[in-house]
């Protein structure tokens, strides 16, 4: 008995001059995931009387107007409404997913150029769920990471910042936060130099990013002359301990 070539599984079947754009229906959300009226992803999924799901607070907010689905345009008996548990980003979140171990994986184990993007929608769907230190850990593990400038470093620092949402370029606490990110020690760590064009490029005025160059050179000349003291006092300790030995 043998399998018709036509039907037989065979990997020769699978193209092989597939090219970068036959990735771009990965990052395509599927409709059955998208709430009909806001057209984004189910976050309290919940379904009506009609039997149709949407999102609570759009529907709320629909049936305050008119009793009916707003869809079919069908009569609704109640307005009750029952929760999906299945769709529940929430739900989903609390179970394992990407540790930061496994962040650090992947960007230390590239293998497409898509690895760093799908990192950015995972952080930016923390984000739009509610859970922003979590987000904002993964956009760090990316700023820090990410060997040049790039779109997607930009990005990550976009998304970074609307992780610290109340925080806006007047603030100080903005400067000292970014400031310990490029100054972190350890192999992590974003040179100063070159975080300075993420900084640009990510939209921050001059004016902010001059004066976390200022911040860096202060406590770079603070740490110096802090050294140095410590230095001119310990020495002279150690040669007398030298001397009575």
């Amino acid at each position: 008995m043998t399998l018709s070539t036509s039907n037989s599984l065979r990997v020769a079947s699978v193209e092989a001059d597939l090219d970068s754009a036959s990735d771009a229906y990965l990052f395509e959300t599927p409709v059955e995931l998208l709430c009909p009226i806001t057209l984004q992803l189910f976050h309290d999924p919940v379904v009506n009387e009609a039997g149709q799901v949407y999102e609570r607070s759009a529907l709320v907010k629909a049936l305050a107007h008119r009793l009916v689905d707003p869809i079919s345009n069908l009569p609704l008996a109640t307005g009750a409404l029952t929760t999906v548990w299945p769709m529940k980003s929430k739900a989903c979140l609390r179970s394992p997913g990407l540790t930061p171990a496994l962040v650090d994986y992947v960007l230390s184990h590239g293998s497409s150029i898509y690895d760093s993007q799908a990192l950015i929608r995972f952080a930016a769907s923390l984000a739009t769920c509610g859970e922003r230190d979590m987000a904002a850990c993964v956009y760090t593990k990316l700023l820090q990471q990410l060997e040049a400038p790039s779109a997607q470093q930009v990005e990550a620092l976009k998304g970074l910042l609307g992780c610290w949402g109340d925080l806006d370029e007047d603030d100080d606490k903005l400067v000292q936060q970014l400031a310990g990110l490029a100054c972190e020690e350890g192999p992590e760590g974003c040179r100063p130099a070159r975080f300075v064009n993420v900084l640009l490029e990510g939209g921050l005025s001059e004016e902010f990013v001059l004066r976390f160059c200022e911040h860096i050179l202060s406590n770079a000349m603070r740490y110096t002359i802090t050294g140095i003291m410590i230095a001119s006092v310990t020495l002279p300790y150690k040669s007398r301990t030298v001397d009575m030995a």
